[in-house]
């Protein structure tokens, strides 16, 4: 289950839903996220990542990206990159000298959000930029209640604040 946030200008009446965090189809998504990385369709710092890092992970909840230039906003999957907390690795010495690694949940395909937060430690933020103005954007959460209740419309810049509601979705 995830957070709903609908965020509605009051003077131009521009609109914006968004979904936060992950669904149902989060098995799906996660797979068809970590193939486009993979495949470099997500940028060369990803792509090595994943190829340097076989048990990495990455975080495929939406968020939404609030430019700091131009103020749009944009719904992205965060992408944010984790490795294993070094005190989950399970290590034997190779005849090599060299630490062979099993990892719990190597079984499976995809790694839960909460299993993120758990047992993984931030590798790196993923690099989004805005799609409008390529400038520097602000990753948003479900949880950043107070900063979405700040956030100016994007379509007519409004000094006041869009109307903000929030909800539950799956």
């Amino acid at each position: 289950m995830g957070k709903f946030v609908e965020l509605k200008c009051k003077f131009c009446k521009y609109e914006l839903q968004i979904g936060f965090g992950i669904g149902m189809a989060f098995p799906r998504v996660y797979e068809q996220t970590i193939t486009a990385a993979k495949n470099g369709e997500l940028g060369e710092e990803i792509q090595n990542f994943l190829a340097d890092n076989p048990n990495g992970a990455i975080d495929v909840s939406r968020v939404l990206a609030v430019c700091k230039t131009c103020g749009a906003c944009e719904k992205v999957y965060d992408l944010t990159m984790y490795l294993p907390k070094e005190n989950i690795l399970q290590a034997e010495k190779n005849n090599h000298g060299r630490r062979s690694v099993a990892m719990p949940f190597s079984n499976s395909k995809y790694v839960m959000p909460i299993i993120l937060k758990e047992n993984y430690k931030v590798f790196a933020a993923y690099p989004h930029k805005c799609k409008r103005c390529g400038g520097e954007v602000k990753i948003l959460n479900g949880d950043d209640v107070q900063k979405l209740r700040k956030i100016k419309c994007p379509k007519c810049h409004s000094v006041r604040k869009m109307k903000a509601e929030f909800g539950y979705w799956d």
